[in-house]
């Protein structure tokens, strides 16, 4: 009956223009008529009354209940989705947008997965079975994780002052930044001890130990095979006996070093910045001057001999060899083939394009900055799963996933991808139209704004070739609207 009552409506509103436009003005004709027929489906979908069918009500931007045939989803929602509520068997999801949204998802497991996500990114609570996690960006963060051994780490931060945890393997630590304290597992070292810093510290690293005066400018280490001192600038060497031997002076004017010493190929470098360095590769040599601007590099790995020149480097560069072609103009127009892999650009960044082919896949990526750009990724032999992501920013993006799960979304105001962050919480804020197929499922999804539809239906991908489905009942209600004018214009509508 309401349906019945919103169509009656919306036949009126479409009959009422053809009577109003004798006293509209004919340079005003088009956009009275669009504000009128908008407005009228406006009022439509939210005062006209409500749709109710199996397993569905809407109450226009005020509520919905709906089920998703075919995945044992049902969805609930408030105030155009300002409350939302979904469930599934293994996912159950409650949201107050933008305040938080809280998701408990099993999977199958005994024990559940529970992340809540509050004013995104500033709070994340996250508790999984290997896992427990607090966030409050930018001053605290907890972490306790349990490695697939069953060791145990736990780790929390006040920043920027206050650092401490625990771990089975080391024991517990603390620190007072700078004052004093003991950090575990931070800048490549196990563990870290100091007072008053810059003043003094003292890290281990394995069998290595090294001690810090007025930290980066004296320091001492030895251990685990490698010796090291530098007062620097002036002066400094490190060296491992048969892996490495590096030194310097007046740091960055003289620089030294011997790579894998021991092995068939070592190799060897001297830099006397800015005028000259040599580096000795293994199958080659590279030769610099006024560094980085001038340079030659000559490969005799047999397989990929190559030649490279830059003069000056970022501006001109060219090489050829067995496996690479470049040829750069930057930031006009350049072009470099390694292998497999073909990269070009032009106006750069403005066009960037890049293609890479590998056994299994091929993979083609394109930015037109700031409007468009592009991931295709291909089965090589044609069988198998495509991954597919277009965007026409601000307008809308195309995404293709696995199992053939397409979706279209306008609009599309973010730079990044973020779907488990700004995306899940605020995306319903700007996003007008989104469509979802799922073939394996046999669902097809659609929203405008806040009307939804989900229905059980013989769909493909929109890569694919499928039956054209027939438009969604808000669709239905805007023919049904401009029927009338249509008709009286000559323009009846396709069936």
């Amino acid at each position: 009956m309401a349906a019945a009552a919103r169509q009656g409506d919306l036949r009126h509103a479409g009959r009422l223009w053809i009577f109003l436009r004798g006293f509209v003005p004919g340079r005003l004709e088009r956009v009275a008529g669009l504000t009128l027929v908008v407005a009228a489906y406006c009022l439509g979908l939210t005062g006209a009354g409500c749709v109710v069918s199996r397993g569905r009500v809407e109450l226009g931007p005020l509520s919905y209940t709906r089920e998703v045939p075919g995945m044992e989803k049902r969805e609930q929602g408030v105030l155009w989705s300002l409350f939302h509520c979904s469930s599934t068997r293994d996912l159950r999801e409650y949201a107050f947008r933008p305040l938080f949204d809280v998701r408990v998802e099993h999977e199958g497991r005994a024990e559940a997965t529970t992340e809540l996500q509050a004013l995104w990114p500033l709070i994340l609570y996250r508790k999984r079975p290997d896992e427990f996690r607090v966030r409050l960006f930018p001053v605290f963060h907890y972490t306790d994780y349990r490695h697939p051994d069953g060791v145990r780490d736990v780790d929390w931060a006040l920043l920027p002052l206050v650092f401490g945890g625990t771990a089975d393997r080391q024991g517990s630590y603390c620190a007072v930044f700078p004052l004093g304290g003991v950090l575990e597992g931070l800048l490549g070292k196990d563990r870290i001890e100091f007072v008053l810093f810059p003043l003094f510290a003292h890290a281990r690293d394995g069998e290595h130990r090294s001690w810090n005066v007025l930290w980066p400018f004296f320091q001492y280490g030895h251990g685990g095979g490698r010796t090291s001192y530098r007062a620097w600038p002036l002066f400094g060497r490190k060296w491992k006996e048969g892996s490495y031997h590096r030194e310097f002076l007046f740091w960055p004017l003289v620089v030294h070093q011997r790579e894998r010493e021991g092995l068939e190929r070592p190799t060897e470098s001297w830099f006397f910045l800015p005028f000259y360095g040599n580096q000795q590769t293994p199958f080659g040599r590279i030769q610099y001057w006024l560094f980085p601007f001038f340079s030659y590099q000559r490969n005799e790995r047999p397989g990929n001999r190559f030649r490279e020149w830059n003069a000056p480097y970022p501006f001109f560069s060219v090489a050829y060899g067995d496996r690479r072609r470049k040829v750069s103009l930057f930031p006009f127009w350049g072009r470099n083939v390694v292998d497999r892999t073909e990269s070009i650009f032009a106006l750069y960044p403005f066009y960037w394009s890049l293609r890479e082919t590998t056994g299994t896949s091929v993979e083609r990526r394109y930015w037109v900055l700031p409007f468009y750009w592009s991931r295709d990724l291909a089965p090589s032999g044609g069988e198998g799963e495509r991954e597919r992501f277009v965007k026409l920013w601000p307008f809308l993006d195309y995404e293709l996933g696995a199992e053939g799960v397409s979706r279209v979304r306008a609009l599309s105001p973010l730079w990044f991808r973020d779907p488990e962050g700004l995306e899940r919480n605020y995306s319903v804020f700007w996003q007008w139209y989104e469509e979802t197929r799922q073939p394996a499922q046999g669902v097809l999804s659609r929203r405008i704004l806040w009307f939804s539809q989900h229905r059980a239906a013989k769909v493909s991908s929109l890569e694919g070739v499928g039956k054209r489905e027939p438009a969604p009942s808000g669709a239905a209600d805007l023919k049904m609207l401009l029927e009338p004018f249509a008709a009286e214009r000559g323009f009846p509508f396709a069936e």
